[in-house]
């Protein structure tokens, strides 16, 4: 074979061996993810620029770049009168604004994380425009909390709004304010650029977007006296509340059955609000329930399906005529007495009464077909009806162990001449009061001028203990705590009806201050807790 021929062989050969080996099926890694985030080259008008009298804002960043819910995290202050239109063309991004700036003021644009890189979603870090329609940027700033009123916790995405002192009142519901900042998740917010003067501070819930206070769910906080921005930082504090409904109005009506009827109310009530005419022919009693924005009717015994009910409902606020037919609703025949599971309480603290709640309203109560037993022991005990749907058994021969607690056939008598039919039974526990902790508390108020309500709250945010007292300096002493993280909650009731109340902007009343006890309390078992609490009344 010629040499040629051969040499062409071997080439062929090899080529073969490296084209196969080209073929091999693999794995694109494409890289380290990109977490860079996109940088701005240059913008229009430069950043801290002058004398700015454009409706073009021009952003040019280093790659391909995407707006990310720029209505949300775009922040403008002062406000323009509408957001401005928001385009991208590759690498910039464009705002078109359909009005003229102010003339002489700082405009501050926060873009929050409203622009990301096209690939990974990197948000533009720090992303912040700063300019002047005038000849000088304003550099003051303003900043601080904004917390709810009530329970202390912080209020995120408030607008916190600055008007110039001689606006009116009605400048937060009527008129944009001059400056405005949003609080974030911790209730921090800051307000930059602003121009040295008094302003009226608010802090607003803005659940429509407009800048303004103009719905009645609106939360809203204010500062009593104009605030003064004239040092380089300024610090408040916000304390927002809302608005008590101005007209209390009857949200809804249901009978129940034949014999009850529930009547739900837009705001909290109370029983002295509230009259019915002809209430003794008609009504057995009322019952308010869920913290006093529902009422239940029980009607009267003598009252049969054949009637037709015609109740008139009045209070300061509102009247209304209720009509029922009794025939068409639902018989109590099958609707046994029964306990309710609210009754069923785990844990019972040595010494209190066991408290049983029933469906309906108890005439009486037949000891007699009562019994308290602990394995085959029966316990002596004593009841009366604490409330006429409420059972309050008491007794001291009660073992720290597990009970029974058995209301035979013919103990319950309700209002409508029924007694239960079956054995009811409820199980508890009297642990020993070793399992309780106890907390010894004193209480210094400076200045004191204030009646006072002090709580002291479960992790739940239920009242376990409450006090009103008006002394500077008082001590309570708490036995039998169950174990828990408890919270200290004193409430300034300035108008002494031992409640908290909110405020009201327009009559320019403050919400009724609360302080809370800087940390919580961790009660033990078996333990003895001593704390010393001073309050600064200011």
């Amino acid at each position: 074979m010629p040499y040629v021929c051969i040499v062409k062989i071997i080439v062929a050969f090899f080529s073969v061996l490296l084209l196969a080996g080209c073929a091999q099926v693999g794995t694109l890694t494409g890289g380290d993810k990109d977490v860079v985030p996109p940088k701005l080259l240059k913008s229009f008008p430069a950043n801290e620029a002058l004398d700015f009298n454009q409706q073009r804002i021009e952003l040019q960043f280093n790659e391909f770049v995407q707006l990310k819910n720029i209505q949300q995290q775009l922040v403008i202050s002062p406000p323009v009168s509408s957001f401005p239109k928001l385009t991208v063309k590759g690498k910039k991004v464009i705002l078109l604004f359909d009005t003229l700036f102010r003339e002489n003021t700082t405009y501050s644009l926060f873009f929050g994380e409203g622009i990301v890189d096209y690939t990974e979603g990197n948000a533009w870090p720090n992303g912040t425009l700063v300019f002047a329609t005038g000849s000088r940027l304003d550099f003051l700033k303003v900043e601080g909390t904004v917390k709810n009123s009530y329970d202390g916790l912080p209020e995120s995405d408030m607008l916190v709004l600055l008007y110039p002192s001689d606006a009116p009142d009605s400048c937060v519901a009527k008129s944009l304010p001059a400056y405005f900042g949003k609080s974030d998740k911790s209730g921090h917010f800051a307000i930059h650029n602003i121009h040295e003067g008094n302003y009226k501070t608010f802090a607003l819930k803005d659940l429509n977007n407009n800048y303004r206070y103009d719905q009645p769910n609106e939360k809203i906080g204010f500062l009593s006296t104009p605030l003064s921005v004239k040092d380089t930082l300024t610090k408040v504090s916000m304390a927002t509340f809302s608005m008590p409904n101005k007209r209390q109005f009857l949200s809804t009506q249901k009978l129940m059955n034949e014999k009850t009827l529930l009547l739900s109310f837009n705001a909290k009530s109370k029983d002295k609000m509230l009259s019915f005419e002809s209430e003794e022919r008609v009504l057995h009693h009322k019952e308010m329930y869920n913290d006093g924005d529902s009422l239940v009717l029980w009607l009267r015994k003598d009252l049969t399906p054949a009637d037709s009910l015609v109740l008139r409902v009045k209070s300061s606020d509102f009247s209304d005529t209720l009509t029922y037919f009794l025939k068409d609703a639902k018989s109590i025949k099958n609707l046994p007495i029964k306990l309710l599971k609210e009754s069923k309480v785990p844990l019972v603290v040595p010494g209190d009464s066991l408290y049983f709640a029933f469906n309906f309203p108890l005439d009486k109560v037949d000891p007699a077909f009562i019994q308290i037993t602990q394995d085959s022991a029966t316990i002596p005990f004593g009841c009366a009806l604490s409330s006429p749907r409420k059972l309050a058994i008491k007794s001291k021969a009660l073992p720290a162990k597990s009970c029974k607690v058995k209301f035979f056939p013919g103990a319950l008598n309700d209002i409508y001449g029924r007694s239960n039919l079956d054995t009811i039974v409820s199980s508890f526990t009297l642990p020993e009061e070793s399992a309780f902790g106890s907390l010894l508390l004193k209480v210094n108020v400076s200045e004191a001028a204030s009646p006072f309500v002090l709580q002291l709250l479960s992790s739940h945010q239920e009242v376990v203990k409450e006090e009103m007292f008006s002394a500077a300096a008082m001590t309570f002493d708490y036995k039998n705590l169950t174990p828990d993280e408890y919270t200290l909650k004193l409430i300034f009731d300035g108008n002494q009806n031992k409640s908290w109340d909110s405020g009201n902007y327009y009559q320019q009343v403050q919400p009724e201050k609360i302080v809370f006890y800087e940390k919580s309390l961790t009660v033990r078992a078996n333990w003895e807790m001593e704390i010393e609490w001073n309050v600064i009344a200011r």
